[in-house]
């Protein structure tokens, strides 16, 4: 008796079509979709059954034959009537047999039936995996999951941890648009979350978040898109999401591609989204986006260093920002006449222009004072470099700008050294200082008389400097408090 016999309840006599009622009944409560493993078990035992009935049939028939052919006695009876010379002719070859006595007839022999046996053919393990990889980037999660548990190829013990082994193999080689929840299923389905498995759970982890990260940039998945790079506080909508995905995946111009980033707030909002991404460099780009385009948004990402990319786009605004200046002194002499008459035949004109060069060169300069800004407002560090020049370098601004300015009696050029110097002095205080400013009436209130003073230190750039310095050593005797605590 076979153990799926066992398994059927079946007496051991039990034939096919007996056997196929059985599995019958017994798949009325064990459906492949509620409970896998136990219809996996159910199979394997139908199939063994089948098998030896067949075996137990065969086996029968020829005990059949055994019993309907002539015996050893009947044998030995016809042995007795034949002659002895006619024993020796039908040995020898060359003598005919001429007795006429006819030789016994023995029955005919029945051919032997082989031993039949459902073998099913072997399993394809690397084309079923990339099927079933397919799948999953293909389907919703829940019908994803149901085909999963219908595939007769994951019934079996045998192929079944084959099959998971090659799946994951690709999975973490490949990048397939996959989103969580179907590499949920297909952890679920081969068992990678258990214990035994032998998966590393970060691993897993890291492969899940890349696999879905390459499919919600998928141009069909950009409301999945919008919520994945939902935050607190920084709500993206679909259209939102469309068009920040657009930018990644269009052909490469880079003009174009200057022209979009010089709209303020672009570059942190492509720089906050390839972070959530996990794209750190233009080769981790999936198809769609464009190598090239992503290349260009992490240039421009970058905040402690200053590149090509980020050169040409301050150099763009500053040029739109100068010609807006140009046309606009050009629009008011012509559109609104003065009521007082001109210092000289090109007033107006060399207001534009110096307007124009002034906003160019400032435009320019921004790169520069932002990474000196950050530069000076960085927390103090034991093993940092040019720790003297970091400490000294507003007070020799505030020489050098007073040098200019009663020095060589250039007060414009000296102001214009000033400002900056104060900008600079105002950071690095308040970013070390670690202090937080919350706006309200009161406060807006209580700011007029120092938002005056700014104004008068802007005109003047003794105003200026001398803040300056206060700022700067307010700060340096805080610092050296914190370091002789």
């Amino acid at each position: 008796m076979s153990w799926g016999h066992a398994a059927l309840e079946l007496e051991p006599d039990a034939d096919e079509r007996a056997i196929k009622r059985a599995y019958a009944r017994r798949l009325r409560s064990t459906r492949p979709d509620e409970d896998p493993a136990a219809f996996q078990q159910l199979h394997e035992a139908y199939q063994a059954a089948l098998a030896w009935a067949q075996y137990r049939a065969q086996w029968d028939d020829e005990g059949d034959e055994d019993e309907g052919h002539p015996g050893g006695e009947d044998r030995a009876e016809d042995a007795i009537h034949i002659a002895p010379a006619q024993v020796e002719t039908q040995h020898d070859p060359v003598r005919e047999v001429d007795s006429g006595v006819a030789s016994p007839s023995l029955p005919p022999q029945r051919p032997a039936t082989p031993l039949t046996e459902t073998v099913e053919p072997p399993l394809d393990v690397a084309t079923f995996a990339q099927r079933v990889v397919a799948a999953a980037a293909e389907g919703p999660p829940l019908e994803f999951e149901r085909w999963l548990h219908l595939r007769p190829e994951l019934w079996s013990l045998r192929d079944k941890p084959r099959v998971g082994d090659t799946v994951l193999e690709l999975l973490l080689n490949l990048d397939a648009p996959i989103r969580m929840e179907n590499f949920d299923a297909l952890s679920r389905c081969f068992s990678w979350d258990e214990i035994g498995s032998g998966l590393d759970p970060h691993l897993a982890n890291e492969c899940r978040q890349r696999l879905h990260r390459y499919w919600v940039v998928q141009p069909a998945n950009t409301a999945w898109l919008a919520y994945f790079l939902h935050r607190p506080g920084a709500a993206v909508s679909e259209a939102q999401a469309q068009v920040r995905l657009a930018w990644l995946t269009r052909p490469w111009h880079r003009f174009r591609s200057l022209l979009t980033a010089s709209v303020p707030g672009r570059v942190p909002v492509m720089r906050r989204m390839l972070a959530q991404l996990g794209i750190t460099e233009a080769g981790q780009a999936p198809p769609p986006l464009q190598p090239a385009q992503v290349g260009f948004w992490l240039d421009l990402a970058q905040r402690d260093q200053i590149n090509t990319t980020k050169v040409q786009v301050a150099a763009l605004r500053s040029l739109v920002c100068a010609l807006a200046w140009w046309m606009l002194i050009f629009g008011l002499d012509v559109f609104v006449p003065s009521p007082r008459p001109a210092t000289g035949p090109h007033h107006m004109l060399n207001i534009a222009f110096g307007g124009a060069l002034t906003i160019l060169v400032g435009g320019m300069l921004v790169l520069p004072l932002r990474r000196l800004m950050d530069w000076q407002s960085a927390p103090e560090t034991p093993q940092q470099r040019a720790k003297y020049l970091r400490l000294l370098l507003i007070p020799a601004l505030v020489i050098v700008s007073l040098v200019i300015i009663h020095g060589f009696d250039q007060r414009v050029a000296g102001t214009l050294l000033a400002v900056p110097t104060l900008l600079i002095a105002v950071v690095r205080w308040w970013r070390r200082g670690n202090y937080e400013l919350r706006f309200n009436g009161w406060l807006l209130l209580a700011m007029w008389p120092v938002l005056k003073l700014g104004g008068l230190a802007i005109m003047i750039g003794e105003i200026s400097l001398a803040i300056a310095l206060v700022l700067w050593a307010i700060d340096a005797v805080k610092q050296a408090g914190r370091r002789g605590a």
